[in-house]
């Protein structure tokens, strides 16, 4: 976005239509309407479009371009032109650019955007872009002319050979888009939810007037130097590396390479890399040598190589590894990956053989490596496939792994070494994101509790004590540190003034930290509740709170449950409640009829010895069936129902069996 090859054709702050906007970032908190780009005279929204105007879906980013410009959207908006040809006055890539490039220092960057602007209509054509830069120049496109204005093809190239992106493109904001089926869409969804973190940091007065709005964005640790798509994808396959004994054969045999192997690099640190290939390809060598280029620019990373293939070539790197020392290592693999000879012993070659063999069968059935593919696996994560890897590409995995949570892991577990950390990023990187948030620091004085325990995890509850809430969580917090699981702090936010009672209800939620049995016989207690201290001139009522499906009823009690006056009866009220039946919903539709209900349909439910059935309402398709705790089976009823119809799919949780059940 900083780059030189980056030309911004409108600058919000500067250009005069802008100057009737207000300039405080502090507007940016005033409410406006749902997916509305805040007219701030700030370039808070900078995008970047990467063009290759040859490529089919650079016409729609020009349609973009013009849109934006058409319509004073508040879009600081730069252009960066790439091509991979060098034909010159007769190839659309180099002759755009450079009339681009001319029109800049004739006209000045405004005229761009007009120029710009006539190809949404006319289309992106070399005939069109001809006509139109003759009426506003009268220049000659000749091959001189465009190897003259060529300096924004050069460094786009440059920006995408160091940056791994591709065109057509887009960064928002220094965020990567490169997929331009829906390009507008894209973008304003893009910029809403890039917003409410510039929003946030307005309100806390971590930014201000003075600050470039472009520069904050570019320190967020989302935002890398380098862009690879294979790298970056969030769907990688992740190895769990801390069950590797109990999971077969070649998991075995990994676990002892990982122990065993030769690693070289940086010692102890938090992220480990194990190379997988055959050196001998080009793509292995590549990536063996940027590895080697690597080693030390990369103070956190460590490496290991494993062979797929029994060549010459990977022979000598495996007998290198073998012989030399850490010192000398690196310069010797380089040199050996490079083309010059190694020592080699005819009786190492049946144990090269055999490294070969497990090796081998460990990258196909464990890390899911196709043959003739080369692979990284970091920290449990495997890239695979990573053609034309380069140094920058090595060192991005290092950043990605770093910040997934080795760098922390390492900070933390300061006295483990590298094969422990390793595995825990591995158990981690599996485990399903949550969201975190962090209280201020709240003070203790006069409003919080501190419950002291020696649990594994610390739980911090801000509540008001006069509320539903309240009532629900206390005791499920109580079970929870009673069974040595949290250390617990309490943190008391009532609501300062009350025009009414806030609670109006006695509640116990049934929850004990482990089973009770009874004496008499050693079966499970039953649990219960129980209320002391009640009012008795007050008019209450008792009742169970249940998940909505569950159909509940006292089962025993000789008092009116919706009307208790404990000065009316001797010793109290008692009752006891058991689960009737589930309820099961849904809704049926005919997908060949416009989703339309099914209206009169009927269903089956059944398990051993019990069945219900019901009907298909007409409104929604709605239909209602009662069962048990237990395993069912849900089916057309026999008759008009099966012959007509059949269940083809099914929404939301649950899964269809064969046979449509």
């Amino acid at each position: 976005m900083r780059d030189d090859a980056v030309l911004y054709i409108n600058d919000l702050e500067k250009d005069a239509q802008y100057k009737h906007w207000p300039t405080q970032l502090h507007e940016l908190l005033r409410p406006s309407y749902p997916g509305m780009l805040k007219q701030l005279r700030k370039n808070i929204y900078n995008v970047a479009f990467l063009l290759r105007p040859s490529h089919p879906d650079c016409q729609s980013l020009i349609n973009l371009i013009a849109a934006l410009l058409e319509n004073n959207a508040p879009v600081h908006i730069g252009l960066v032109f790439t091509s991979d040809t060098k034909e010159g006055a007769n190839n659309i890539d180099t002759v755009l650019p450079a009339m681009i490039h001319k029109i800049l220092e004739a006209k000045g960057r405004q005229a761009i955007g007009e120029f710009l602007a006539e190809f949404s209509d006319n289309g992106l054509k070399l005939e069109n872009i001809r006509s139109e830069f003759s009426d506003l120049l009268g220049l000659p496109i000749t091959e001189e002319f465009v190897s003259e204005n060529n300096p924004l093809v050069v460094a786009g190239n440059q920006l995408l050979q160091s940056s791994g992106l591709t065109a057509p493109s887009m960064l928002i904001n220094g965020m990567v888009v490169d997929d331009m089926s829906s390009a507008e869409e894209t973008l304003l969804e893009s910029l809403q939810t890039q917003l409410p973190k510039l929003q946030r940091a307005v309100y806390l007065g971590e930014v201000n007037d003075r600050t470039d709005i472009l520069d904050w964005y570019m320190t967020d640790s989302s935002i890398l130097p380098r862009h690879n798509a294979q790298i970056m994808d969030p769907k990688a396959y992740t190895l769990p590396l801390t069950d590797l004994d109990k999971s077969g054969d070649q998991y075995v045999d990994l676990d002892e390479i990982l122990k065993d192997s030769i690693w070289f690099g940086t010692q102890n640190a938090p992220v480990s890399m194990v190379i997988v290939g055959n050196y001998e390809s080009p793509e292995g060598k590549q990536l063996l040598l940027s590895i080697l280029q690597s080693v030390e620019k990369l103070s956190e990373s460590r490496f290991t190589l494993l062979f797929t293939s029994e060549t010459e070539l990977n022979y000598r790197v495996w007998a290198t590894l073998q012989s030399s020392s850490p010192e000398q290592l690196v310069a010797r693999l380089t040199a050996v990956a490079q083309g010059e000879t190694a020592e080699s012993q005819d009786e190492s070659r049946a144990v090269f053989s055999e490294l070969v063999r497990k090796h081998s069968a460990v990258s196909h059935v464990v890390l899911h490596v196709t043959p003739g593919n080369t692979a990284v696996m970091c920290n449990g994560r495997v890239v695979t496939p990573l053609a034309r890897a380069s140094p920058e590409d090595i060192k991005l995995l290092e950043t990605l792994e770093l910040r997934s949570g080795a760098e922390k892991i390492k900070s933390i577990m300061t006295t483990h070494d590298s094969n422990v950390i390793m595995r825990a990023a591995s158990l981690l990187r599996r485990q399903e994101p949550v969201k975190r948030i962090s209280f201020p620091e709240l003070k203790l004085e006069h409003s919080a509790a501190v419950v002291p325990g020696d649990g594994p995890f610390q739980v911090e509850a801000v509540l008001d004590p006069l509320s539903v809430g309240a009532q629900q969580i206390s005791q499920i917090l109580h079970v929870l540190h009673s069974a040595r699981l949290i250390t617990l702090r309490i943190f008391l936010n009532p609501i300062d003034k009350l025009s009414e009672i806030p609670v109006k209800r006695f509640y116990r939620y049934v929850l004990e930290p482990e089973l009770r049995f009874k004496d008499t016989d050693g079966s499970i207690a039953e649990i219960g509740s129980r209320f002391t201290d009640l009012l008795p001139h007050l008019l209450l009522t008792m009742s169970l709170s249940t998940p909505i499906n569950w159909m509940v009823a006292s089962t025993h009690s000789p008092y009116d449950l919706d009307n208790i006056r404990l000065n009316d009866v001797e010793q109290g009220v008692y009752a006891e409640y058991g689960l009737e039946y589930l309820v099961i919903e849904g809704h049926s539709h005919d997908p060949t009829r416009y989703n339309n209900p099914t209206k009169g349909l009927q269903y089956d439910l059944r398990s051993a010895d019990t069945s219900y059935d019901t009907i298909v309402m007409a409104n929604l398709g709605y239909f209602q069936l009662k069962a048990g705790p237990g395993l069912w089976t849900l089916s057309l009823r026999d008759g008009p129902s099966k012959e007509i119809y059949q269940v083809t799919g099914v929404e939301g949780p649950g899964s269809l069996q064969e046979g449509g059940q």
